[in-house]
């Protein structure tokens, strides 16, 4: 008979390798018992592995366009509200320029409203201008009386009269010129090309992929008439009612910001339901994509799947031959020849 020799290093090693596979199968059914789902999904599902993999992928983009999306409630939401209180300040100034007479509107109370009115077409969230088209990162209105716009109105002026604002002879334009001015020269600067002199926004807005297969609008600007008619009343109004004319002159002015902000006011209405359709759209999207997306999910989790109470019960039982090993490698690492010589 032979007998083979087994020394203490050995059996030790063999027992400390089946410590670590032990340990390695205990993450996995931890895992398992937990999520109720395979450690490995290759190994469960085998070639089968890329339907789950697609389906997860899916499920992941879905996830992201629903996140962007979010982002683009929040500006759309942006967007809504200063339109509200764009609204308000046009119909403000719409009410105030009805005035006449005593309590009549001086060009200092339009440069009020001439403040507040770029202050809310300069709204942002989160660093994003809202009105500035695709130029989000720039400020779609600056100063009005500092821009190639007021420029343009002052040679407008030059040019029908023969002298500038600054000139004394202002006081020699009768109502019906003033109001044929404004009505026919210097508000076509603000409704036509001329507004490029003030706004920086483009006229392409924001684009956004709402849907896997819908990419649709998600902005308005500063370039929507809205904006040009209530620069056009709190503009001209802050630069002509500060010239040295009549009552009379005055009175046409105001009655030109009266109308023209009135018109700002109705537009800045269309531009609120433009939005609000938007918000609409983006509901409803994001309801599709959050059914899509659990379904998916629900279809990838079922291919992986596992028995949570049996995960948990091998759990137990490695958790005891774990146990068990280690005891026994302690006993053999104790052994030596010495305690028997």
């Amino acid at each position: 008979m032979r007998v083979s020799g087994a020394s203490t290093y050995s059996l030790a090693n063999s027992l400390r390798t089946t410590l670590i596979n032990t340990q390695a199968k205990i993450e996995k059914a931890n895992v398992e018992a937990v999520t109720g789902k395979a450690a490995d999904a290759a190994e469960k599902l085998g070639a089968t592995v890329h339907r789950y993999r697609y389906l997860m992928r899916q499920s992941e983009r879905l996830d992201s366009i629903s996140t962007a999306n979010s982002l683009t409630v929040g500006r759309l939401s942006a967007s809504q509200a200063a339109l509200g209180s764009f609204a308000s300040t046009t119909q403000a100034l719409s009410a105030a320029a009805h005035i006449e007479g005593i309590g009549a509107v001086s060009s200092g109370n339009m440069k009020d409203y001439l403040t507040q009115l770029t202050s809310l077409a300069n709204t942002s969230q989160q660093g994003v201008h809202v009105f500035a088209g695709i130029n989000t990162d720039v400020t779609p209105i600056p100063d009005y009386e500092t821009s190639q716009l007021a420029a343009d109105v002052e040679a407008a002026f030059t040019a029908r009269f023969g002298f500038g604002t600054a000139d004394p002879s202002v006081s020699t334009v009768s109502a019906a010129d003033m109001t044929n001015f404004l009505q026919n020269d210097a508000l076509p600067l603000f409704t036509g090309a001329g507004w490029s002199g003030l706004s920086r926004a483009t006229n392409e807005g924001i684009q956004s992929r709402i849907l896997p297969t819908e990419i649709t609008p998600t902005s308005v600007g500063t370039n929507e008439n809205a904006f040009r008619l209530a620069f056009a009343a709190a503009g001209l109004g802050a630069t002509f009612l500060n010239l040295n004319v009549d009552e009379g002159v005055g009175d046409a002015i105001r009655g030109f910001v009266h109308r023209t902000a009135a018109n700002a006011t109705a537009e800045t209405t269309l531009l609120q339901g433009e939005i609000g359709r938007m918000e609409e759209r983006l509901k409803n999207a994001q309801d599709r994509l959050s059914q899509q997306s659990s379904l998916m999910q629900e279809f990838a989790d079922e291919m992986v799947a596992v028995d949570p109470y049996e995960a948990a019960t091998r759990l137990k039982n490695l958790i005891q031959q774990l146990e068990t090993s280690y005891t026994l490698t302690g006993r053999v690492q104790n052994l030596s020849l010495l305690k028997y010589i």
